[in-house]
Parts: structure tokens; sequence; C-alpha cells
């Protein structure tokens, strides 16, 4: 039986999202978080033509590039994309059923280890630099953070194969290690990084020591466990306490009351 689809790029302007918008009948709700992600992704200019297209059914009803759409409108910007046209109505029920790939997929295609891991690790990285807290960022923008700021696949690499550090630290702790590295050098991060593994050879107010046991109990604790950004505020606070030579009694972080900490820069004296 010969199909009634159809298939052609086409530059999908405003004008045209916001008329195809119109034939959007039947389709899912909007996620607008969903919308505000899509629309940087446009006003950054990373949108690509990949070949995943907008669809219509045979009656002309929008089944499946609604957010592209709005995205579309919301920011005026015109981009190229696949439009299939006269697919069947009852496949609608079919759509969105494929495993999207995520970023620790596309980097271990591009020859990373530890993909998932080091995604977590360049999101941090953006909260100590940006000093907000965890986002939703494309995948163009972590990979471009990556070229930015190389150390973080060393520093991936040196986690992912350290049990111990694994045992006290969230991958966040990566995000520390590389920008700390820049702006303090190899020797202290390594020192940083083997002090946190082995909690060896430090006084009780020593801020890395006090650090692993913070974060050791979090890690056994079943209630009022740190959430990330507390988490990476408390790496952040015991390296500029490490790097500064400060003894600490106590590492705290209230969100509320104080901004996120930046990284301490090293003095020029």
């Amino acid at each position: 039986m010969k199909s009634s689809i159809t298939a052609q790029v086409e530059r999908v302007t405003p004008a045209l999202a916001a008329a195809w918008l119109k034939e959007n009948t039947s389709n899912r709700p909007v996620s607008d978080s969903h919308v505000r992600f899509l629309s940087g992704v446009l006003r950054r200019d990373e949108y690509r033509l990949n070949g995943e297209p907008i669809i219509f059914n045979g009656n002309g009803e929008l089944l499946d590039g609604q957010h592209r759409l709005k995205a579309c409108v919301e920011t005026g910007a015109t981009f190229e994309s696949l439009i299939v046209r006269g697919v069947p109505k009852d496949a609608f029920a079919t759509m969105g059923e494929c495993k999207p790939r995520t970023f620790g997929d596309k980097a271990a295609l591009s020859g990373e280890k530890f993909g998932n891991q080091l995604g977590a690790a360049i999101r941090a990285a953006f909260v100590v630099i940006e000093g907000r807290g965890l986002t939703t960022y494309s995948h163009q923008q972590l990979f471009s953070m990556l070229e930015r700021h190389p150390r973080l696949r060393y520093w991936n690499l040196r986690y992912g194969s350290s049990m111990p550090i694994r045992k006290v630290a969230k991958s966040m702790v990566i995000a520390v290690l590389a920008l700390g590295e820049e702006l303090h050098g190899t020797e202290k991060a390594e020192e940083f990084f083997d002090l946190l593994s082995s909690g060896a050879n430090m006084d009780e107010h020593h801020p890395v020591l006090v650090l692993r046991n913070r974060l050791l109990e979090n890690r056994i604790t079943k209630v009022s466990r740190l959430t990330q950004t507390t988490e990476l505020a408390f790496l952040i606070k015991a390296w500029n306490a490490f790097v500064t030579g400060k003894a600490t009694k106590i590492i705290r972080y209230r969100h509320d009351d104080e901004p996120f900490p930046n990284m301490v820069i090293r003095s020029k004296s």
C-alpha cells in the first residue's frame, strides 16, 4: 500500500510557526520550562537541522513539534527543520516512545569516559562560575564548557577511577578540583583530592577533614540530607579555607541568607 507521507526541509519563521500552532488541537499539555529551554537554544543559535521532524497528520493537524514552534514564536528566530506531513492520526499514540540520548550517551560517542558523571561535573562547573543553583543546560552548552575548561576531563578520570573519593563526595567535586586547579595550581588540587580521599594526616579542625566528615555523615543519614547546591557550597567553602590555610570547626551554608560562595582567587603577592 502506497504511503501518503511526505517529508521535506523547510524554513520555519515565527509567522509560519504561529499559523501551524493554530492547528495544534490534540497535543499534550505544553511544558513552559521546555519552551524556555528551547528558546535559549534558538537565541544562542545552537539549533541544527538534525532530522528530527515537525509532524502533521493528513488533515494538517500538528502532531509533534509544538515546543519548538512556541520557542520560535517567542524568540522571533527562524530555523530549518524537516517537515513531515500525512502521518496517520492513529500513529500519534506511538510517538515519543524512543529513548532520548543523554549528554552521557553523546559524550561516550565522542570518546569521553564516565559520560554521565562528566555531565554532572560540568553542570556543577556552571553553578560555580555563575553562582546560582543547578539549572538545565543544553548539550552544546555542556560541550562548550568542557572545551573552555579541559581539566574537567582529567579530574573526571581521576574521580571515576578512585573508589575512596567516590565513597565520600559526589561528582560535583570534579568541578571544584578543575576550577580550583586553574586558580591555585595542580599541586593544591592534587593535595585536596588526596586528603579528601584518605582522611589521613589532618587535625580535627582541618577544613578538608571537617568537609569529609560532614559528607560521610550525609551519605548515611536518612533525614535532612544535603541538597546538591548545599553540598557544592560546602566543597567550595572547604576549598577556600584549605587554600588560604584557615582552620574551621564547622562548614555551614544558609541558602536563604547568604549568596552562593565564590572560589577564592590566588593572591598575586
